[in-house]
């Protein structure tokens, strides 16, 4: 069974098992409009994915902006005073329901939203954040889909896809970042057990990461991605051109770096986890409280390969790979 089918399978079991994609009943309930407050810790390409997997989702559903649904949606931009106020706008606007989007903005979300229910997508680590209490029980008015792909995995992705031994593996995250930050943590603590030190690049925007990369890029036998805005953006094309000019490897464990030149990671259906929180906000819109829905992981996740840069690099895709579900990028 190939990653489409299972997929498939876990929203199914969302729509007909754990939870329904419609309100109690099969619809919403009927005679009011329901304000959904969409704020995006950055709108990029891949959050564009999300979100319009969300609204789809909804629609389908028997939420439709033509007759009972009211979205507003606005970008951040990456800016955490930003981010406060467009939520602060929600509550003021009376919002029925928020769709947050990575850590910072679901951390946000939650402080600011009052008794108005959120749900989020694009966070790895949603109970040790304290967004919620258990995956099982979030007891309070936060519930979303965890987007996490083991380290284990994405960790045997490397060591698949990289001649020879990783020694010395960069990690690079956005300074700042609750999800990245453990993300390293976890990533280290893994890594020394497989005998690869872990050296740490954090910084705070492409500058820095410009200046580090110039002392850093020679001593490490690859770079690792972590999923932040930084590092799957701007800060992605950086580490792959220095990386390419030391003709060492670039993974990701998100799909923007490996469309911009990184050479693969196992990353999450972006757009099922649209689809997943969709299935959470129709249930919380027709009536359901948030506590009484479970935090869902993404799965299963994807391997995606660009072959361009395993070209450059003279890597051959392992022919074991072909009798998996790879995404290819040529």
């Amino acid at each position: 069974m190939n990653s489409r089918v299972l997929a498939a399978s876990v929203l199914l079991l969302i729509c007909f098992g754990l939870v329904s994609c419609g309100a109690p009943g099969g619809s919403p309930p009927p005679g009011r409009v329901y304000r959904v407050g969409i704020a995006p810790w950055i709108l990029d390409d891949h959050h564009k994915k999300i979100v319009n997997a969300f609204i789809s989702s909804l629609e389908n559903s028997g939420f439709n902006s033509k007759s009972n649904l009211d979205v507003k949606i606005q970008d951040a931009s990456g800016s955490a005073r930003a981010e406060d106020e467009i939520l602060r706008e929600f509550v003021r606007w009376k919002a029925d329901l928020i769709f947050a989007l990575t850590a910072d903005g679901a951390l946000s979300a939650k402080s600011i939203s009052g008794d108005i229910p959120v749900v989020f997508a694009d966070v790895a680590y949603p109970m040790e954040l304290g967004l919620v209490e258990r995956l099982e029980f979030s007891s309070n008015q936060t519930v979303g889909i965890r987007c996490y792909v083991p380290l284990e995995e994405q960790l045997a992705f490397l060591m698949r896809m990289v001649p020879g031994e990783v020694r010395r593996l960069g990690v690079c995250l956005r300074a700042g970042d609750p999800d990245a930050r453990l993300f390293l943590d976890e990533m280290r603590e893994l890594a020394i057990k497989q005998g690869t030190e872990v050296m740490r690049i954090e910084v705070s925007d492409a500058a820095s990461l410009s200046r580090v990369l110039s002392d850093a890029g020679a001593s490490v036998d690859a770079f690792y991605l972590s999923c932040d805005d930084l590092m799957q953006g701007a800060g992605a094309r950086l580490v792959v051109d220095a990386a390419s000019r030391r003709g060492v490897p670039v993974l990701s464990c998100g799909m923007a770096a490996v469309e911009k030149g990184a050479l693969g990671g196992v990353v999450v259906d972006e757009e099922l986890a649209g689809q997943m929180a969709a299935a959470h906000a129709a249930q919380i819109l027709g009536g359901r409280s948030p506590t009484s829905l479970l935090t869902l992981t993404v799965s299963p996740p994807s391997l995606v390969v660009n072959q361009r840069a395993a070209r450059a690099l003279g890597i051959r895709i392992p022919p074991s790979f072909m009798g998996e579900d790879v995404h290819v990028i040529e």
